[in-house]
């Protein structure tokens, strides 16, 4: 859907200094009775209802006017944590704010807001009280964590954080560094083109192709490195001629030829010719995100869960999910993003990804 441009929340011009009375004093708030939830009224005369640990979009304090002419990306971003209220009239919310990366770098200098994404915010431990005729919408602000391996996707123009911000501390969490690539960058959603990650124990971390390739860290492309990727678990650093395995159960096969190599399946002695050729197809994919690799999460969940699929019935007892399909969102792994990936390598653990 694309994002509005406009917020539907208008006021009154006599009611613009509604946006900056005087605020409750510390007794004053803590004598408020607490609620749950309170309503604002659009200019169409809509009700709106926000509640505790809703997300919303804020006017700014220093807004020129009150009309509908601020776009949704001027507007503040909090999570409401408490409401309180002397009265109808006078509702007032505690909020804890999201940051954008431009106002973090100006109290942590070493931060780069360069190396964020477009509609990406900073979560901070900042608390403040405001009026409620300072709420604009609600929003939602999605969390990433780029070591999630079920991380659940996020659209281009959605709004998401991936960074905590403790103000008195001066702190970013996690550490920049924890999840930056071998130069030293982080991973920049919508500006990066191709950024491949290993999902091993060990390792869970993204590079960038470009420095992969400048610092020699390839491989020629062959259908024996496809089976070793299939092989780079999330679950441990052996491979399947490690492995102490059951008897395997034949599963029913699909159309589609393995890995979209139509002359070269396994063979009848490897551990993997009896899985449907659509699931080691997706397993076999290399882990990529970037704007030319999916979008900002790019297929790590999808690929992970189909290699992880496989390594249960390795060691398990056989067998696997019927309905595995539905266990994956085939979506996030189209198969066209794979044509012409350079045959890469982990700096970290040395495992084809």
């Amino acid at each position: 859907m694309a994002r509005k441009t406009k917020t539907r929340f208008t006021r009154k011009k006599q009611q613009q200094n509604k946006l900056l009375p005087d605020g409750p004093t510390r007794s004053e708030w803590e004598a408020f009775q607490r609620f749950r939830s309170f309503i604002v009224h659009d200019n169409d005369g809509d009700k709106h209802e926000f509640k505790l640990g809703d997300t919303a979009y804020i006017v700014p304090y220093k807004a020129r006017s009150l009309d509908n002419s601020l776009s949704w990306e001027e507007h503040w971003i909090a999570k409401i944590r408490e409401i309180a209220a002397a009265n109808a009239e006078e509702v007032w919310v505690r909020v804890q704010w999201f940051w954008s990366p431009d106002e973090v770098s100006q109290v942590i200098k070493s931060f780069h807001p360069e190396f964020c994404g477009q509609y990406e915010k900073i979560f901070s431990d900042n608390h403040d009280i405001i009026s409620s005729q300072c709420f604009a919408g609600l929003v939602e602000v999605k969390r990433y964590n780029e070591q999630n391996l079920e991380q659940l996707g996020i659209g281009d123009d959605d709004w998401f954080f991936r960074y905590n911000f403790e103000y008195t501390a001066k702190r970013i969490n996690p550490k920049v560094a924890t999840v930056a690539c071998i130069c030293g960058k982080p991973y920049a959603p919508g500006t990066d083109e191709i950024v491949h990650f290993c999902p091993r124990p060990t390792c869970r971390t993204g590079y960038h192709q470009s420095c992969l390739l400048e610092r020699g860290f390839e491989e020629p492309v062959s259908m024996e490195r496809s089976y070793q990727l299939l092989q780079t678990w999330a679950e441990t650093v052996a491979t399947a001629k490690s492995l102490v395995m059951p008897p395997l159960k034949k599963h029913q096969k699909t159309s589609t030829e393995m890995g979209g190599h139509a002359d070269a399946g396994p063979s009848a002695e490897s551990p993997f010719a009896y899985f449907p050729s659509d699931l080691l197809a997706i397993a076999q994919q290399q882990i990529i995100k970037g704007t030319k690799a999916g979008g900002i999460v790019g297929n790590v969940a999808p690929v992970v869960a189909a290699r992880s699929i496989i390594y249960r019935s390795l060691t398990g007892d056989g067998s696997m999910p019927e309905n595995w399909e539905n266990m994956l969102d085939l979506g996030a792994a189209p198969a066209e993003l794979q044509q012409g990936l350079p045959g890469l390598l982990c700096p970290g653990c040395g495992s084809p990804i």
